[in-house]
C-alpha cells in the first residue's frame, strides 16, 4: 500500500458472520482477534506464510502494533501461536520466510528489522533479533532464497539495501546500500537468480536490474506503467510478469518478459466483481503460481483468481470477496495481502478490517516443488523438505554442507477438492513418516530413521549403508520404495559386520526410502537420492 493518508474509509461493522460473496472458492475459516488498535481506521496490512519440515502451515499477519503467528493446520480453527510488539505503530508491514526463520519490517515510526526463529512451532516463537543497523523504516522486502540474499527497499538509509542471510540467518551481515545507480526510491522488489524487478512506483514503471555484483549494477530494462506501479511476480519459465499499479480503476498488466531488453504488456485484468462500481476496483499485490494462475489481493474486490496460461487472454478462475458488504471504492477497504503458496493447496489472505481469512480453490493451481537447487550450500543441521508429485531431481549447483538433510514428501500435485473441504487424492499418497505400508510379511509399524547412516548421499550407483550393530540382529530382506510407493528388491552385499553395500545400476534417478527390518516389531528406514 501506498502512503498517503486515509482520509475517505468508511469501514462496515465488524461481525461474526459474514455473507461473502465467492465464485469456485472455499472459505475454510478466519481468524480474527478483538480490541487491537486502529490506525486511520485501520488494523491489519500484510501477510505471509511458513511451512515446516513436518509441512505444518503457518500464517504471518501484521497489524497496528504487533505481528501474529497464526496456526491454520487446522484450516477451520486457526489460532494465535504468539504474537510480537513492533518497535512502532505502523500501518505498514511486511514479512518473509527463510530457512526457519521469519522477516519482518514496518514503515513509519521508528522501525527495525526483526528477526524470528520459527523451529519451537507450532509450540514457541522466539524473537532473535530486532535491531535499526541496517535501516528504520523499510516498506518491504524480498529473499532469494537460492543465494541467501535479503533485498529491502523503501528504507529510511537507501533506496536498496542488500543483506547476506548466509552462513546465519539470524545475524545477517551488510552486502550494499545503493542510491546512485538504482532509478529511484522502489516501493516494492521481485528477485530471482540476482535479477530484480522494481517497482519504481512514484515515476510509473518497472525497471529489471542484474544484482549479481553490487558493486556494477546493471539495468537491463524497463516498461512503464500507467500510475503508481506498486509491485509484481515472475512466471515459473520467466516468460511473462504481472504488474500491479495502485490507482483505482487501473488494471494490472502482463508483460512479455523472455526479452529484458525489449519488454511489452501483452495483455490486463481488470475485476468486474461488483459492475456498477468495477471501473474503480484497485489491485494490491499479484502472486504467480507456476506459469498458469496470479493469485491478486484486490482490495475491494477481494482474492481474485485468474488463469494466465494465455496471456493476451487471461480469465477469472475464481474469487472470493472478504469485505461483501462494501459497495464504496473511493478508498482503501478489503483484502490488502495473500500468500498462495502452502503445499497443501489452502490459501491464506488479509483483510484490512476483518483479520485472517483461508479459503481455497476448487480447482488445482498445480503450486508443486519437483526440483532442489542451492547456489549456497544448505547449512548444517538445516531440513529442507520438498513436495512433488514424484521423483524430485537435483539441479546442476545443488550442493549441501556435511551434516545437513533434505527430504521429500511425495503426494500427488492435481488433486480433487470436495465441497465439504476434504482433499481427495488423485494417486495413491506415502509419507514414510507414517505407518502406511504393507508388503507381504513387512508390515511398517514401528519406522525409526534415527539409527541408519547412508553415504554418499546423494549416490549414483550404488551406495553404503552403517547399520547400528551387527547384521545378525537384522533381517536378510533390505528394500527400497520409490516414488510411487512400489517396493524394490536391490542387490546388495556385505562391506563388514555392520556394513552393507547396496548396487542400484539399474534403477532411475530419483528419490527412494531404504527399508531394513529389525526383528518383527523396529523397522529402519533412510531416504536416498540417486542421481
Amino acid at each position: 500500500m501506498l502512503r498517503p493518508i486515509f482520509s475517505t474509509l468508511c469501514l462496515f461493522m465488524l461481525t461474526l458472520s459474514f455473507a461473502q460473496n465467492s465464485e469456485n472458492v472455499d472459505s475454510l475459516g478466519r481468524w480474527y482477534q478483538s480490541g487491537l488498535r486502529e490506525q486511520s481506521s485501520l488494523t491489519f496490512n500484510d501477510i505471509w506464510g511458513y511451512t515446516d519440515s513436518e509441512m505444518n502451515e503457518y500464517g504471518i499477519i501484521g497489524s497496528v502494533e504487533y505481528t501474529h503467528f497464526i496456526d491454520v493446520n487446522d484450516p477451520q480453527n486457526p489460532t494465535q501461536v504468539a504474537q510480537f510488539a513492533a518497535p512502532s505503530r505502523s500501518l505498514w508491514r511486511d514479512f518473509k520466510t527463510y530457512l526457519h526463520y521469519g522477516y519482518g519490517v514496518s514503515d513509519n515510526g521508528g522501525g527495525t528489522l526483526q528477526i524470528f526463529d520459527l523451529s519451537g512451532l507450532p509450540n514457541t516463537v522466539t524473537k532473535v533479533y530486532d535491531s535499526n543497523e541496517f535501516f528504520t523504516n523499510c516498506h518491504n522486502i524480498f529473499i532469494d532464497e537460492e543465494n541467501a540474499r535479503l533485498y529491502a527497499v523503501g528504507t529510511s538509509r537507501a533506496d536498496l539495501v542488500v543483506l547476506d542471510l548466509h552462513p546465519n540467518p539470524a545475524k545477517p551481515t551488510l552486502l550494499a546500500n545503493q542510491n546512485n545507480v538504482i532509478e529511484g526510491y522502489i516501493h516494492d522488489i521481485y528477485v530471482r537468480d540476482h535479477i530484480a524487478y522494481a517497482s519504481h512506483v512514484y515515476s510509473s514503471k518497472l525497471t529489471v536490474y542484474n544484482l549479481e555484483d553490487l558493486n556494477n549494477i546493471v539495468k537491463l530494462g524497463s516498461v512503464n506503467s500507467d500510475g503508481l506501479n506498486h509491485s509484481s511476480w515472475l512466471t515459473k519459465d520467466g516468460n511473462t510478469f504481472v504488474m500491479a499499479d495502485e490507482n483505482h480503476g487501473l488494471a494490472l498488466k502482463l508483460v512479455n518478459s523472455s526479452d529484458l531488453t525489449s519488454m511489452e504488456v501483452v495483455g490486463t485484468i481488470k475485476s468486474t466483481l461488483e459492475s456498477a462500481v468495477s471501473t474503480n476496483s484497485i489491485a494490491h499485490n499479484p502472486f504467480v503460481i507456476g506459469n498458469d494462475h496470479v493469485v491478486i489481493s484486490y482490495y475491494h474486490e477481494g482474492v481474485q483468481i485468474y488463469n494466465i496460461s494465455d496471456p493476451q487472454n487471461p480469465v477469472r478462475a475464481g474469487y472470493f470477496d472478504t469485505h461483501p458488504e462494501n459497495m464504496n471504492y473511493d478508498g482503501y477497504e478489503g483484502s490488502w495481502g495473500v500468500y498462495p503458496f502452502f503445499p497443501s493447496g489452502n490459501i491464506i489472505a488479509s483483510d484490512i478490517d476483518s483479520g485472517l481469512f483461508v479459503i481455497r480453490p476448487t480447482f488445482d493451481m498445480g503450486f508443486c516443488r519437483e526440483d532442489l537447487y542451492r547456489a549456497k550450500p544448505l547449512p548444517t543441521e538445516e531440513t529442507s523438505n520438498i513436495y512433488s508429485t514424484g521423483a524430485i531431481s537435483l539441479r546442476s549447483g545443488f550442493h549441501a554442507e556435511s551434516g545437513s538433510v533434505f527430504s521429500a514428501k511425495i503426494v500427488p500435485c492435481v488433486t480433487s477438492y470436495a465441497a465439504n473441504g476434504n482433499i481427495v487424492e488423485s494417486t495413491e499418497a506415502h509419507d514414510f513418516g507414517k505407518p502406511v505400508l504393507k508388503n507381504n510379511d513387512l508390515i511398517i509399524n514401528n519406522l525409526n530413521n534415527d539409527k541408519l547412516k547412508v553415504y554418499p548421499n546423494p549416490f549414483t550407483n550404488e551406495f553404503t549403508i552403517i547399520l547400528p550393530e551387527n547384521r545378525t540382529s537384522f533381517s536378510n530382506k533390505i528394500q527400497l520404495v520409490n516414488s510411487l510407493g512400489q517396493f524394490i528388491q536391490p542387490n546388495f552385499s556385505s562391506c563388514g559386520e555392520r556394513c552393507l553395500t547396496v548396487q542400484t545400476e539399474k534403477l532411475p534417478s530419483g528419490i527412494y526410502t531404504v527399508i531394513i527390518q529389525k526383528g518383527r516389531e523396529e523397522v529402519l528406514t533412510e531416504k536416498v537420492v540417486k542421481f
